[in-house]
């Protein structure tokens, strides 16, 4: 599983990925020990090339998350203390 900070590299060279200034700014939540990130895209084309770039990148996109009309996709990453993770 690879880190927030190389999904954050990897979204700098995806056209149509809504990038944030830095890695940290990246939408997360973690649920126990799994940690997700929550990448945006433009629209839902730009989400379905994003989640196919990041998929041939090495990363395990969940393309199920949100629906069909829902510009944003899951990004299992490797655990770090972000969102929730006192819970």
């Amino acid at each position: 599983m690879k880190s927030r900070k190389a999904l954050y590299e990897a979204l700098k060279g995806i056209p149509g990925a809504v990038v944030p200034k830095t890695y940290k700014g990246l939408s997360n939540e973690v649920y126990g020990k799994k940690a997700v990130c929550y990448p945006s895209f433009t629209d839902m084309a730009a989400r379905r090339a994003g989640e196919r770039a990041l998929t041939d990148l090495g990363f395990k996109v969940e393309t199920n998350y949100g629906g069909d009309n829902y510009p944003v996709t899951s990004v299992p990453v490797s655990y770090f203390k972000g969102w929730h993770w006192d819970e």
